[in-house]
Parts: structure tokens; sequence; C-alpha cells
């Protein structure tokens, strides 16, 4: 269904509140240029410092594996029983002796 002028905006659309639009990243990007800062050369030599607490370089770390390895994706996984015993019953009264014998 396309959108028709006069229609209310669809929920959802345009740019999310904060986003910084492409002229501001681009000028971001030229000042550290022109300044000779690189954002993640920076963080990498701070993690590598000796003189930072190590919680620290965890976080550092955390953040820039984002930019280094894609997120994996997630999957649904089936978890099977490992042995008949593993099985849970279906009734109630046979579940509450399960759980009362262990």
């Amino acid at each position: 269904m396309p959108f028709k002028p006069g229609d209310p905006k669809p929920p959802g659309s345009g740019r999310i509140k904060g986003t910084k639009n492409r002229a501001t990243v681009l000028k971001a990007t030229e000042v550290m240029a022109a300044l000779g800062f690189n954002p993640t050369e920076f963080l990498v030599k701070l993690a590598n410092s000796e003189n930072l607490a190590d919680d620290l370089k965890v976080k550092i770390g955390l953040e820039l594996q984002g930019y280094v390895q894609p997120k994996p994706k997630e999957e649904a996984a089936e978890i099977l029983p490992s042995s008949p015993e593993d099985t849970l019953p279906n009734d109630q009264a046979s579940l509450l002796e399960l759980v009362e014998s262990k």
C-alpha cells in the first residue's frame, strides 16, 4: 500500500531520533583525519597500556569487537535429552514425584 499525500505518517518511518545525518558524520570524519586522530588506534593503544585496569581493557575489547567481527546470527537450537531419564513426564503427579525424589 503506497503512501498517499494527506495520510498520517506510517509508524516507524523516518530517521530514528538521535541518528546523525550523512553530512555530520562526514564532517566529523574529515576533522579527525585532519587532526591525525584515529579512534580505533587510540582505543587499541589504550587497551595495551599496562596502567589501565583489566575491566576497562575488557570493555574496550568488547567495543572494538563489533568493528572486527560480525555478530553471530541467532539460530534456534533444539536440546535433545541425553538419556531417557532426562525426559520429563507429561502428567503433574509424575512430575511431582520426580522432583520430590531428587
